[in-house]
């Protein structure tokens, strides 16, 4: 008897999801099919639901697949949407590092992050990093007894955070901004956006270049 009421119940609740999980995808065509530009230069299809004042509310498409789940996005991470039916609209409406907002240049901006997320590569910055690390593991092995010496776990947790000292990217120097014409100043933004994520792979570039340097100068000194 038991195990006939657990059954009835566990087909019950089955049901139950089941049928919540049917509503939920109907309520979701009902939606707007939207494309978000983030602020990060990344792009996501979403099914919009809701734009509340510091917030946006709907379901993201994950890996390019019918799948989705809900995802709200802070107001200040998205720049603005856009589909087939519409225009854009505008969803970031903040001053950017102290500038009064204006779409065109914010758009610049994002713009110039996007270009170095996609396409920069710190090839330079992580072989500049290998180096440092590897004559600082060296130099630390030398001070201990040897060349290459032993005890390395702290050499190994200070050589990424050296090397970043050692390997930097040269911070962002703008013109005069009342020189510049309109164009020149768009192209300001695209610059300084491109430098803000030029400078962080920079960073983590250098950082696993230093680490990999250190542990290079151990495996030589295991091979003595």
């Amino acid at each position: 008897m038991k195990k006939n009421i657990t059954k009835t119940l566990l087909t019950f609740l089955l049901m139950f999801f089941l049928l919540i999980l049917v509503n939920a995808q109907d309520e979701k065509k009902e939606f707007k099919n939207v494309t978000l530009y983030l602020l990060s230069g990344d792009t996501v299809e979403y099914k919009l639901s809701e734009i509340k004042e510091d917030h946006i509310n709907g379901y993201r498409r994950i890996k390019n697949k019918d799948v989705w789940k809900f995802k709200a996005y802070p107001n200040l991470d998205v720049l603005y949407y856009n589909s087939k039916s519409l225009n854009k609209n505008w969803i970031y409406k903040q001053s950017l590092e102290g500038l009064e907002f204006t779409p065109k240049f914010v758009e610049k901006y994002v713009l110039g992050k996007k270009m170095a997320k996609y396409n920069y590569k710190p090839k330079k910055y992580f072989f500049l990093g290998l180096l440092s690390g590897f004559s600082i593991g060296s130099i630390s092995s030398f001070s201990n007894g040897g060349f290459f010496n032993t005890s390395r776990a702290p050499i190994l947790i200070a050589a990424p955070v050296l090397t970043t000292f050692i390997v930097r990217t040269k911070s962002f120097k703008s013109k005069d901004k009342s020189e510049m014409n309109n164009k020149e100043l768009l192209e300001n933004e695209y610059e300084k956006g491109y430098h803000s994520v030029k400078k962080t792979k920079n960073y983590i570039g250098s950082s696993a270049g230093g680490f990999a340097g250190v542990v290079l100068s151990i495996l030589l000194n295991n091979l003595r």
